[in-house]
């Protein structure tokens, strides 16, 4: 599977504007152009913490423990 580059652009309808994003995200309306932007731009930085934590190996739980480390 290819990731999705998240990129965010500002979008005008009439005295809103909101940020839309190539994944298909899109931002609540704003009245201020610097508010959807910061929105697009928050949302850029979460889907890349979240595609950096996927790519992470699985840390094991208590639940994945071989038998005998889970009795302890």
């Amino acid at each position: 599977m290819v990731p999705v580059r998240h990129t965010c652009t500002v979008v005008h309808t009439g005295s809103f504007a909101s940020a839309r994003c190539t994944c298909g995200w899109r931002g609540s309306a704003r009245r201020s152009i610097g508010r959807a932007r910061a929105d697009g731009a928050a949302h850029e930085e979460t889907a890349a913490a979240a595609a950096a934590a996927s790519a992470l190996p699985a840390q094991r739980t208590r639940d994945d423990a071989p038998a005998d480390l889970a009795a302890r």
